[in-house]
């Protein structure tokens, strides 16, 4: 049950629920789990039962991004506000601000800290015993490569994703994506508004909170991928992140709270 309830209805706080998730790429599930027990805690004024989640991802990037977005919405120093602010930002903004960072590098400290001698406020709540030495240095290396040394031209490389996908029409992108928008987004997810999908598409910013300026590369978006070059396989580090769909689908679609998802006059009155 993924609620937490035995069949009589009664929360087994002696036994963790166990959940298993087989490359779910984001953390999305495991906080809107960790949210709805938190909310039917509150409702039923009973305490739920306690979760244990088993994550399994292929790629060392996806597995530290995890780590990275689990432990920005656990962030306590941080006020809840900003959190979801920094969340959403990391989350799915290509470039980030100057503070987010600045954060982001202070996260990697602290998780390259977890990894080696199981330190730090995430060490309680995170078991690596399972992994191999081999895949450790490899979640190491991935987290070391968001400092703010790390070269990563992530507006170059999205504008070549982008060429590669729009071919010939790439001059005429804006026409492009107003067709999908028109004939294949808004008719299953039109709380995702036109304009913030065009901003995401031309740009890489799904976020963008007041009048700040994005100028520093989201470099936890780098990752490896397979590839041939002159007749070898090689893998090349790059981004190679969604540059179609948009990152509203996972964290702006649905909601439990009816206020968000209202209509009037057939239009939202809030959006993704």
């Amino acid at each position: 049950r993924a609620d937490g309830q035995t069949e009589e209805g009664e929360a087994d706080h002696k036994q963790p629920f166990n959940v298993l998730l087989v490359c779910p790429s984001d953390v999305r599930h495991i906080l809107h789990t960790l949210s709805a027990a938190a909310i039917r805690e509150t409702e039923q004024n009973q305490r739920q039962g306690a979760f244990e989640f088993t994550v399994y991802e292929e790629q060392p990037e996806a597995l530290a991004r995890q780590l990275l977005l689990l432990s920005i919405a656990l962030d306590a120093e941080v006020p809840r506000r900003e959190r979801a602010e920094l969340l959403l930002e990391i989350l799915s903004n290509t470039l980030l601000r100057e503070k987010t960072a600045s954060y982001l590098e202070g996260r990697a400290q602290m998780l390259r800290r977890m990894l080696a001698q199981e330190e730090g406020p995430m060490a309680r709540l995170i078991d690596l015993s399972l992994l191999k030495m081999k895949e450790r240095d490899a979640l190491e290396e991935v987290i070391g490569s968001w400092f703010e040394s790390f070269e990563f031209d992530v507006v170059r490389q999205r504008d070549e994703r982008l060429r590669t996908y729009y071919e010939g029409r790439y001059d005429s992108r804006l026409n492009v994506l107003d067709w999908d928008y028109t004939m294949e987004l808004q008719p299953i997810a039109s709380i995702v508004h036109k304009v913030h999908f065009r901003e995401w598409r031309m740009t890489g910013l799904a976020f963008e909170l007041r009048d700040s300026n994005y100028i520093a590369p989201n470099r936890s978006l780098a990752s490896f991928a397979a590839g041939r070059l002159r007749g070898a396989s090689v893998f090349k580090r790059g981004f190679w992140g969604d540059v179609i769909n948009s990152p509203f689908a996972a964290v702006g679609v649905e909601c439990d709270d009816e206020r968000f998802v209202k209509q009037k006059n057939g239009q939202h009155v809030k959006t993704a």
